[in-house]
């Protein structure tokens, strides 16, 4: 749990928009509902890991859904597949104006299909740093006099994002399929 909370405070720190949410302790769901009711989407969908909760979110706002859960497995700590494929619900039921879509959960996804620039671009954080790197065209590897791994040393990047990246490059690189 530390490092969950850990990981969400990093990615805000960052700029991002995070809703943390629980249907069991009824926590965020009336941000969920704010989402929900913005007008003109047309579908929502609900994607994340085994067991975080995807199908609980349906049943919350969907009563009458009756999508099957389970519970997270007290031996591993993860979610059991239960979804098997996506299914997209009408909502609300008396009104439907929304596809809520439930997928199945993401065991793993990859990179294949992206540039090396556009993996490198999905870390805002090294921009402004790169642009103090000796060479223009720095990756972050091993070249030397670079910006981000000199920031990374000191300790003012996180060393996930840092690792998440050279892991997306390389597969960016090999060119693996998954």
């Amino acid at each position: 749990m530390k490092e969950t909370l850990s990981s969400i405070e990093l990615y805000r720190d960052l700029g991002f928009s995070l809703i943390t949410i629980s249907t069991k302790n009824k926590i965020g769901l009336d941000a969920i509902q704010q989402v929900l009711d913005i007008e003109g989407q047309k579908r929502l969908a609900f994607t994340g890991i085994s067991g975080v909760g995807k199908s609980s979110l349906i049943n919350y706002f969907l009563p009458k859904a009756s999508v099957r859960t389970q519970i997270v497995s007290d031996r591993t700590g993860q979610g059991r597949q239960t979804t098997s494929q996506s299914f997209a619900h009408l909502y609300p039921e008396n009104s439907p104006r929304l596809f809520l879509i439930d997928m199945p959960g993401v065991q793993n996804f990859g990179v294949t299909h992206l540039s090396e620039d556009q993996v490198k671009a999905a870390f805002g954080e090294f921009n402004f740093l790169s642009q103090q790197c000796k060479f223009s065209g720095c990756w972050h590897l091993n070249e030397p006099k670079c910006a981000v791994t000199l920031a990374l040393s000191e300790n003012r990047i996180a060393t996930s994002r840092y690792e998440n990246y050279k892991d997306m490059l390389i597969e960016s690189r090999k060119n693996l399929d998954y």
